[in-house]
Parts: structure tokens; C-alpha cells; sequence
């Protein structure tokens, strides 16, 4: 018992001199203190401008990561074509631009395209077709055949050449990449639109890396350019650097499609084009699960009818389908015009062939086009709605 006894006071002792001890610690601390002896505070060692250096160092290593999956990432282009105006540049923003690997092209009754294509040629595989080829009797509804085979070509030889992500555009439209604060290339004597070209290519080619492989269809939303002056006849001002741009997913406010476009997954796990069979999904997708690329990451630019030469050339083809496949059409614009042309060659028949002049109720059929085409194209320049977007 006595025992116990003297172990419990030994213990309290202890226990007492320890804080004794830990008292005279910290009495001597706020002394220190208070004569300036020492720190009154530790801290890790890395000051603001460290932090900001291992930040930095940090974005590097990751831009330049994106640079090298870029650099390794092929991308092309399949597309159905005619002599829209314009076509050169069409090669120079996608070929030279965005630096795009492969272009598989249909080309239809444009045998003047191809000294066009002459410096291309290694990127570019393209067949011709005349006019004789193409059902002119409804070519709104015949030439999504015409697009499926012209795709399923340009799938297969997309996949011969290693490319990874296939764009199915058509002439009039160009692909836009958003510009980024992210991407940022340092190359002596590049400067201004080539520089942009380079960023750009390497952005298009990130944004599409960055998606999940199990998605094997990449859909852009897409823009319509509406044109602030009216154009006659001038192909070298069809992209115009002054058009601006309709949402088409915005509310609808489009004249023609507003359903977007998409890039095929060609290459990739679970989806090569061999082995999963990605497939041509109509004009506006492919098969398998669709991934929505941000708007603002890229889309897809239409200029429809950017003259009016074309804008003739065009309805002329359309002007023979029946009333019954007219009422099937979506757009408004579209009908508008061809119901117009259905009138013009309705009253010549009436008249006879020798008239002069094709007349509706004293005007002329060409001023009446002419009209309607100011009105959806022209005019809506002015539009709320209508953005200014940078594609250069």
C-alpha cells in the first residue's frame, strides 16, 4: 500500500514539473518576442514571385504537352463540292491556316477546280464528275447519296493514311476555332496571321484529344454569315472579312439548316473505322454517341450563297423538284426562292419562248431574286443577332 502511495506522488511531481517547465517555455517565448530576439513567425520557404515561377513552369510543361499531342494528332476534311466562288481561299484557311492533313473531295461539274488543287496535291485526293452524273431533276433530296458515298470514301482513305478525325463540310463553310489564352506558340520570323494559324491548328487539334474516346461523332454547332455590302459576281470577296454571323441554335433565325456538323472519330479506341465501323450518319452526323464541342471551342462558319451569281446558279438546280418534295423543305428561304422561279418559268410557258424578259406582275424575275436575296442576306448584317466573329 505504501508503495502504491509513493508512486501516485511520484507521478504527480512529474507531472507538476513538466508544467512548470512548459510555463517557463513560454514565458521565455513571448519575451523573445516582445525584445526582438527572434521571428515571431516560421513559414514555408516559397515567396509569391516562387509561386508564381512554379505556375508559370507549370503552364509550360502543360502547353507544351498540348503542343507534342498536336503535333501527333492528323486531321482532315471530306467534302462534296461545285464551282462555288471563293474555293481558294477555301485550300488556303484549311490547308495552310489550320494545317489540315488530308482533304477528300467529290468535285462536280468544276473541271477548273483542278489547277486549283495542283498545289495541294499531296493532301488532297479528289475525283470529278460532270453534270451528267448528277440527277439535276431534284438536287436537294438526290445529293445526300452523292454526300454518303463521297464520306464513306473519304472514311476509308482517312483511316489508310492515319488520320484521326474526319470533318464533314461542304465548300461554302469553313471550320472556326476560337481563339485561347492557353495555347501560345514562340516562332522567330512567324508573326501576325501565320502565327494565329499555327495557335489555331494546335487548338483545333487539342480541343479534339480532350474528348472521352468513347465518343465517336464530335458535333460543331454552326454560324451563317450575313454580308454587309451586295455582291454581284465576286468570288474573292465571298468569305468577307466584314460578314457577321447568326447564331443557329439561337432561336432559330437562320435561313438554312441550323443542325450544326461533325467530325468522325476515325482513329481511337473501340472506334477505328475498321473494326466499329463509324458511319456516315446523314449530312449533319455520324454514328455512335455524339459529343457537343462548346461553341465558343469551335463551329462551323456558312457562307450560303455569298454572291449573287451563285445564289442563281443554285435555285436554278433546285427550281425542278416537285411541289410535293418543296413543301418537305425546312427553310423558308429556300422555298421562297424556288416557289419564285416555279413562277417565272410558269409565266414563260404562258407568254412563249420569244419574250424578252422573264415578268412577274411587271417586274422582272431577276429583280425579284435580287430583292429576295437582299432581304435574308443582306439587310440581316444589321440584325441584334447577328456577332462579329474572327476566323484569322
Amino acid at each position: 500500500m505504501i508503495k502504491t502511495n509513493s508512486m501516485s506522488v511520484l507521478l504527480v511531481l512529474i507531472v507538476a514539473m513538466m508544467i512548470i517547465l512548459l510555463c517557463m517555455i513560454t514565458v521565455m517565448s513571448f519575451k523573445a518576442d516582445f525584445d526582438g530576439e527572434r521571428p515571431r513567425r516560421r513559414h514555408i520557404g516559397a515567396s509569391a514571385d516562387s509561386l508564381g515561377e512554379i505556375r508559370e513552369r507549370f503552364v509550360w510543361y502543360e502547353r507544351s504537352y498540348a503542343i507534342d499531342q498536336a503535333l501527333s494528332t492528323k486531321v482532315g476534311i471530306v467534302s462534296m463540292v461545285t464551282c462555288s466562288p471563293g474555293f481558294d481561299f477555301w485550300l488556303k484557311h484549311h490547308l495552310d491556316y489550320l494545317k489540315i492533313d488530308l482533304v477528300v473531295l467529290r468535285v462536280e461539274d468544276c473541271p477548273s477546280h483542278k489547277a486549283l488543287l495542283e498545289p495541294y496535291s499531296s493532301k488532297v485526293h479528289a475525283t470529278f464528275h460532270s453534270r451528267d452524273e448528277i440527277d439535276v431533276g431534284d438536287n436537294y433530296h438526290s445529293m445526300m447519296s452523292r454526300q454518303n458515298d463521297t464520306v464513306t470514301r473519304g472514311l476509308q482513305i482517312a483511316a489508310q493514311q492515319n488520320v484521326s478525325f474526319l470533318f464533314h463540310i461542304d465548300g461554302d463553310e469553313l471550320l472556326y476555332v476560337g481563339p485561347s489564352k492557353n495555347i501560345r506558340v514562340e516562332v522567330s520570323n512567324v508573326t501576325g496571321p501565320d502565327i494565329s494559324g499555327l495557335e489555331r491548328s494546335m487548338l483545333l487539334r487539342k480541343h479534339l484529344m480532350d474528348i472521352e474516346e468513347e465518343y465517336s461523332s464530335i458535333h460543331l454547332s454552326n454560324y451563317e454569315a450575313v454580308y454587309p455590302v451586295f455582291n454581284e459576281n465576286d468570288g474573292a470577296h465571298c468569305f468577307h472579312p466584314q460578314a457577321k454571323y447568326l447564331e443557329c441554335a439561337f432561336m432559330g433565325k437562320c435561313n438554312t439548316y441550323s443542325n450544326g456538323k461533325s467530325a468522325a472519330r476515325v482513329r481511337g479506341q473501340g472506334f477505328e473505322f475498321e473494326s466499329k465501323g463509324v458511319r456516315f450518319f446523314g449530312p449533319h452526323n455520324f454514328s455512335g454517341r455524339k459529343f457537343s464541342m462548346p461553341i465558343s471551342r469551335m463551329a462551323v462558319l456558312h457562307f450560303d450563297s455569298c454572291t449573287f451569281s451563285q445564289y442563281k446558279q443554285k435555285f436554278a438546280l433546285l427550281a425542278n423538284a416537285s411541289e410535293e418534295r418543296v413543301k418537305k423543305i425546312p427553310f423558308d428561304f429556300y422555298k421562297r426562292s424556288i416557289w419564285l422561279l416555279q413562277e417565272c418559268k410558269e409565266k414563260r410557258r404562258e407568254v412563249g419562248e420569244l419574250m424578252k424578259e422573264d415578268t412577274v406582275n411587271g417586274t422582272t424575275c431577276e429583280d425579284k431574286q435580287r430583292s429576295l436575296y437582299k432581304r435574308y442576306k443582306v439587310r440581316r448584317w444589321r440584325s441584334r443577332r447577328a456577332q462579329t466573329l474572327h476566323f484569322m
